[in-house]
């Protein structure tokens, strides 16, 4: 089963993937720089630009299944208005674009945490 994580790199990421690795998935990785926290093996495709709606297709083929766990989860800035535009653009409408690539590419399952 081919799967591609997103979010790799947090907390909860680097475990699942290191797990998966361990459990012999065929795992690739969305990040937005390469990371060195990727296991041996495991394929990084990079989006530097998540806010002009990113083109996910390349990382997409031939995925079975999409494991989401990338998203904003701390406000940084002291501007409410633009705290909240900024976690809106993330974690909804940036997933929702990547669900609908994902069922474009006819990946056949999408697990959002």
């Amino acid at each position: 089963m081919k799967l591609l994580v997103t979010g790799a790199t947090g907390f909860i990421g680097q475990e699942l993937v290191a797990e998966l690795v361990r459990k012999n998935f065929n795992v690739s990785i969305l990040v937005r720089k390469g990371s060195e926290l990727a296991p041996d093996g495991v394929k990084q495709f990079i989006i530097e630009d998540f806010e002009n709606n990113p083109d996910f297709s390349a990382s997409l083929t031939g995925v079975d299944c999409v494991i989401h766990l990338a998203g904003k989860a701390h406000a940084t800035e002291k501007n409410t208005i633009s705290v909240l535009d900024e976690f809106h653009k993330i974690n909804t409408v940036l997933t929702l674009d990547l669900a609908k690539q994902a069922a474009e590419a006819r990946v056949q399952r999408f697990i959002f945490l």
